[in-house]
C-alpha cells in the first residue's frame, strides 16, 4: 500500500512540475491567504525536494516517529536538497537576518541537528538558564571547526571575529565567563550606565564605585585565575614582560593590588586631589603624607612583599635607564614600608610645628 501511494504521489508531483505554469496561475488566483500561496508556490520550486518532503510525510502518516528522528530526517532532507534549499532562502527570505539565519543552518549538518535536537528538549523540558548557557557551550565545541568557518566567513567586523574564536579557545574558561557574565552582567552593566551618566566625576568617585562592586571584581579575578594557564597560553603572543603577563603571573601581587584599590583608593585619591589643589610646597606634601598614612603603609606592604613584580613594572613604566636601575636598587635592598615609616615621622613633625606657628 506505502509503495502504491509513494508511485501516486510522485506521479501527482511529475504532473505538477510539466504543468508548472498552469499551476502557479492556479495558485495566484486562489490561493486563499499569503502563507497558502507560499506554501503553494514553494512546492513547485524544485521536484526532487518536493518529492524528499511529500514522501517524507506519507512515511510519517503511516509510521510516526518521535519528534527527534522526525527532526533529524528532515534536516537530512535539507542538506541532500542544500543547492535547492539555499536557492528558496535567496529568493523567499523576508529579511537579511532569516536569510543568515537560513544559510547558516545549511553550513554544517551535524551542528545543525545538535542545536534542533537541544531546541527540542528545551521546549520539552526546559533547564535553568546555566543549564542552558552550559549546553549550548557544548554544542559549540562538538562542532569547534564548523563554528570556526561560520566566524571567518560571516563575522565582518575584526573585533567581534577575535572573541568569537577566543571563545572556542578552551571550554571551561568560557563557560566561566558566560555563567559570570549571567549572575552578574546585567546589574554590572546597568550600574556602569548609571555612573556613566553622573556629571564632574573625580578620580576617587571611580574608586569608590569599584569598592562598592567589589563582589563583582573579586568573582572576576576568580574566573581569570581558575583559568590561569589558559589565559597564560591565549596572551602568549604579547610582550613577556606586558602588564598582562605580570599580573597574570603574579596572582599573589595582583589580588594584593586590587585590595589596595578597593580599600584605599577613594581616600588616596582625595588627598591627592586636595594636594594639587594647593600651593605643594613642603608643608602640603607633609599634609599629605600625614594623612594618607594608612594607605601608604598598605602600599609598601604589598611592594615588600612583591618584589620581583613591582621590578617588572619598574622596568615597563621607566623609560630612563638610570632611574630604572636607581628604583629597582632601592626595591631589592630597602624595606620599603621601613622607609615609609620614616618618611611618615619627618612628614608628621613638619606638620605639626606647621600647626604650632598657627597658633
Amino acid at each position: 500500500m506505502e509503495n502504491y501511494e509513494k508511485k501516486l504521489i510522485n506521479k501527482y508531483i511529475d504532473n505538477s512540475f510539466d504543468n508548472k505554469e498552469a499551476i502557479n496561475n492556479m495558485i495566484d488566483r486562489d490561493a486563499k491567504d499569503e502563507n497558502q500561496k507560499m506554501i503553494g508556490k514553494l512546492a513547485l520550486e524544485d521536484k526532487k525536494l518536493t518529492k524528499d518532503v511529500a514522501n517524507f510525510a506519507l512515511e510519517e502518516s503511516i509510521n510516526p516517529s518521535d519528534e527527534k528522528t522526525k527532526t533529524n530526517k528532515l534536516i537530512d532532507i535539507a542538506f541532500d536538497n542544500k543547492e535547492a534549499m539555499n536557492k528558496i532562502i535567496d529568493k523567499d527570505a523576508k529579511n537579511e537576518n532569516e536569510k543568515m539565519l537560513g544559510k547558516l543552518a545549511l553550513e554544517d549538518k551535524k551542528l545543525t541537528k545538535d542545536v534542533a535536537n537541544f531546541a527540542l528538549e528545551e521546549n520539552t523540558n526546559p533547564s535553568d538558564d546555566k543549564t542552558k548557557i552550559e549546553k549550548g557551550i557544548d554544542i559549540a565545541f562538538d562542532n569547534k571547526e564548523a563554528m570556526k568557518k561560520i566566524i571567518d566567513r560571516d563575522v565582518k567586523d575584526e573585533n567581534q571575529k577575535m572573541i568569537g574564536k577566543l571563545a572556542l579557545e578552551d571550554k571551561k574558561l568560557t563557560k566561566d565567563v558566560a555563567n559570570f557574565a549571567l549572575e552578574e552582567g546585567e546589574s554590572i552593566s546597568k550600574k556602569l550606565d548609571d555612573f556613566s551618566e553622573k556629571k564632574d566625576l573625580k578620580e576617587s568617585d571611580y574608586f569608590k564605585f569599584a569598592s562598592q562592586n567589589r563582589k563583582e571584581i573579586y568573582k572576576g579575578l576568580n574566573v581569570i585565575f581558575d583559568n590561569h594557564e589558559t589565559l597564560n597560553k591565549m596572551t602568549s603572543n604579547l610582550e613577556p614582560d606586558s602588564n598582562a603577563r605580570i599580573f597574570l603571573k603574579n596572582e599573589k601581587f595582583t589580588r594584593e593590588m586590587t585590595d589596595l584599590a578597593l580599600n584605599d583608593g577613594e581616600n588616596l585619591a582625595e588627598n591627592a586631589q586636595k594636594l594639587s589643589e594647593s600651593n605643594e610646597n613642603l608643608v602640603d606634601y607633609a599634609k599629605f603624607i600625614t594623612n594618607s598614612g594608612k594607605e601608604l603603609d598598605d602600599i609598601a606592604k604589598v611592594i615588600d612583599n612583591n618584589k620581583s613584580a613591582v621590578n617588572s613594572l619598574i622596568d615597563i613604566a621607566i623609560e630612563d635607564t638610570e632611574t630604572r636601575e636607581a628604583l629597582k636598587s632601592i626595591n631589592d635592598n630597602c624595606n620599603i614600608e621601613g622607609l615609609v615609616t620614616g618618611v611618615r615621622i619627618c612628614a608628621g613633625v613638619v606638620d605639626f610645628f606647621n600647626e604650632c606657628s598657627i597658633f
